[in-house]
Formats: C-alpha cells, structure tokens, sequence
C-alpha cells in the first residue's frame, strides 16, 4: 500500500469497488447550541503497525508511512480496526 494518509486502508465494498477507510472516535462536549471535541483516538489499521511487519523492508516502509504522517511508534497500542 502507497496511500500515507494517516490510517487509511482498502476496504472491501459492493459491486467489487474499493474504498479507503479511516476509523476513529471521538469525545464531544455538547449544548443545546454548540458542539465541541473533546478528545479523539484514531484505530489505524494492522498494516500500519511495524509489529506486524513481515520483513525488515516491510518494517522500514511501515516507520517511513508513520513518520511522513507523523504519529508516534504505536508498539504501545496493539488495538486494530480490521484483522
């Protein structure tokens, strides 16, 4: 995968079309007038975490993605949004 959008995968859709899928959650503090986030959490997917890295190449590829969209090494994180 080449996408570096932070947490991006394929994910499988009808008519055999593919769609990018970002999943996350978030905290919001709301009013009868506004709305505001409090905290959010993105659950990137296995293939954006090194530990499940085949390869050192894979391993590599997988720290250059992290890097260029600049989240942290997520060895401390090990919930995935997709198998």
């Amino acid at each position: 995968m080449t996408n570096s959008s932070t947490g991006i995968s394929p994910a499988a859709r009808a008519l055999d079309k593919v769609g990018n899928v970002q999943v996350g959650t978030s905290v919001q503090v709301v009013s009868g007038t506004a709305s505001c986030a409090r905290n959010w959490r993105l659950f990137p997917p296995r293939s954006w975490d090194e530990a499940d890295a085949t390869s050192k190449v894979e391993y590599r590829e997988i720290r250059r993605r992290q890097d260029r969209a600049r989240i942290p090494d997520m060895t401390a994180s090990r919930r995935h949004a997709s198998p």
